[in-house]
């Protein structure tokens, strides 16, 4: 596989619970480079979905928020590299 090859799944949780396990499990097969899309009414979770991903991979993040009005937020990882949450 490399860089341009697109994988695209669909998950249902049942509850939030499953959304923040699911959310920590891809957090822990993602690498640098790797993107995800978040698709949704607005209340379906993605945003509680974010926050697990970003707090497995990045734990010493303090408020993680929605970047929903200024579009862009960023938080450093421990290795240097930087994750976008658009």
């Amino acid at each position: 596989m490399n860089a341009t090859d697109l994988i695209t799944c669909s998950l249902n949780a049942a509850s939030e619970e499953d959304t923040l396990r699911i959310a920590a499990v891809l957090a822990g097969l993602c690498r640098p480079g790797d993107a995800l899309l978040l698709e949704g009414e607005v209340g379906m979770g993605k945003t509680s979905f974010a926050r697990a991903f970003i707090r497995r991979i990045s734990p010493q993040q303090g408020d993680i928020t929605s970047p929903t009005f200024n579009l862009l937020q960023t938080y450093p990882l421990h290795d240097g590299g930087t994750l976008w949450h658009f």
